[in-house]
């Protein structure tokens, strides 16, 4: 567990502030000859509708967070150099100094965090104010009644612009907002799944840019299998594949399936007209994508079986230039593998089901959303600061994580940046990914894939009863109603 404690300093607000907008990014000046002209754009950065008597002055915020990602810290230390983390601890300065706290922060690691905040709750002790929990944890908590549903916490609009609208339309059951999404939680975009190419191997196997590929819209599954079949190569040849070889994609093996049937445009589980989740995957659609999203990985030697607990081969062989397709995600295009990569990678979505599919969709495995936990005395502190560190996170950290780190420092090239707003324009997360992800895709799914077959109608069939049991505990504790 790491603490760091941020002080309210004017100075760092002067000397970091002025990250620009989501919607302008930095102010133009233009000149000609001696004549200095300058176009000053209108101020579009958004402003929280907070009361503005709330005194809060010697008040320490605590936030307990989910260091899932290199990105997932709230309170960095202090300003390094680098532009987000420098984006982040100005963020912080401005609130301190705005309403006169201080902020705190503990630091847990993915896999006890849950253990930690159900441990302070449980005990009625009023720990921390703010915490980020993985979102089936959260949903978890949040039906148990140990952190409060986000509709329901003091001074937050969750209409406004900084709560992510498209995600949070997602996390409701029954009409209430039982989870919420900010631009506080760069997890979600973290977590927001995307397909790397090397570039050296498209040019050695003389292949078409899938660049080119994608914005023709014939960027498909079946296309995908051609090339990834062309690239894979037992080089040394033992008849044995294994880390001396070469492969058309690489991939954690439990990411595999959500990352293609979200791309093909089907959900493992929607919405009714009650807003009441339903779990379905006996389409005709659904059952072709998982047929062939097993024969692409699985069922022949192009793709590299990541082993659990082995987090880095698929890695090192993409930048090792022996892999032609890598998975990974927003928030793995920041990793130091990948800026220390000698080849040029591209940046794409995952592949459309086929040619008449109009939209790339690209999958988004949840995040840490943060909550107010039931314990909590000061629920109007606490969602006054969730609301004013959304606010300012939207006006001045996003624009410098997505057009300054993600599209230009991290991105090889302009292309990436075009692919990567197509991206952000259509992100979708599945609730058989996120918060029934052990039922689903960590459950018969995987079990299928691993034990050397496709999932069939069968298996989707048999799974049923026990994920139906499972959403309909969910919506009860929810709505009080039966699904």
């Amino acid at each position: 567990m790491k603490k760091t404690q941020l002080i309210p300093t004017l100075l760092l607000i002067a000397m970091l502030a002025g990250c620009g907008t989501v919607e302008d990014g930095n102010d133009e000046t233009t000149s000609s000859g001696s004549d200095t002209t300058e176009e000053t754009t209108a101020d579009t950065s958004v402003k929280d509708d907070l009361p503005a008597d709330l005194d809060f002055t010697g008040k320490e915020l605590r936030i307990l967070t989910n260091k899932v990602t290199e990105n997932a810290a709230l309170a960095p230390e202090e300003a390094t150099g680098d532009v987000l983390n420098d984006a982040i601890h100005a963020r912080n300065v401005r609130i301190c100094d705005r309403f006169g706290i201080t902020i705190t922060e503990d630091l847990y690691t993915w896999d006890n965090g849950g253990d930690k905040a159900r441990n302070f709750i449980t005990a009625g002790e009023d720990a921390y104010d703010i915490i980020s929990l993985i979102d089936r944890d959260a949903l978890t908590f949040a039906t148990e009644n140990m952190i409060r549903f986000a509709d329901e916490v003091e001074n937050v609009d969750l209409s406004k612009p900084y709560w992510n609208q498209s995600l949070n339309r997602n996390a409701t059951i029954g009409g209430r907002q039982v989870l919420a999404y900010s631009d506080i939680a760069l997890t979600a975009y973290d977590f927001t799944h995307v397909m790397l190419f090397n570039k050296k191997m498209v040019g050695d196997l003389q292949i078409a840019s899938p660049y080119d590929l994608v914005e023709n819209g014939t960027w498909t599954l079946d296309k995908f299998g051609e090339y990834e079949n062309l690239a894979s190569g037992d080089l040394n040849g033992d008849s044995i594949y294994d880390l001396d070889d070469r492969y058309g994609f690489v991939s954690l093996a439990k990411q595999i399936a959500p990352c293609f049937w979200i791309g093909a445009g089907c959900l493992s589980v929607e919405k009714n007209d009650d807003d009441i989740p339903v779990f379905d995957m006996s389409g005709e659609r659904m059952l072709s994508v998982l047929d062939k999203a097993y024969s692409l990985t699985w069922g022949g030697n192009a793709w590299f079986v990541q082993k659990e607990g082995d987090w880095y081969s698929h890695l090192t062989l993409f930048t090792s230039d022996q892999a032609l397709f890598c998975n990974t995600t927003f928030g793995g295009i920041f990793n130091a593998a990948l800026r220390e990569m000698e080849s040029d990678y591209g940046i794409i979505p995952y592949p459309k089901y086929d040619e008449t599919q109009t939209t790339y969709y690209s999958r988004v495995e949840g995040g840490c959303p943060y909550s107010v936990p039931s314990t909590v005395t000061d629920t109007s502190f606490a969602g006054a600061m969730m609301e004013a560190l959304s606010c300012e996170s939207y006006n001045s950290v996003i624009p410098v994580y997505y057009e300054t780190a993600l599209k230009t420092k991290y991105s090889r090239d302009e292309q990436s940046g075009k692919i990567l707003d197509m991206m952000m324009s259509n992100r979708v997360y599945d609730w058989g990914d996120t918060f029934f992800t052990s039922y689903v895709r960590d459950g018969f799914v995987f079990k299928a894939f691993n034990n050397g077959k496709p999932v069939s109608a069968s298996d989707i069939e048999s799974n049923k009863k026990k994920v139906d049991a499972a959403i309909e505990k969910v919506v009860k504790a929810v709505t009080g109603k039966d699904s």
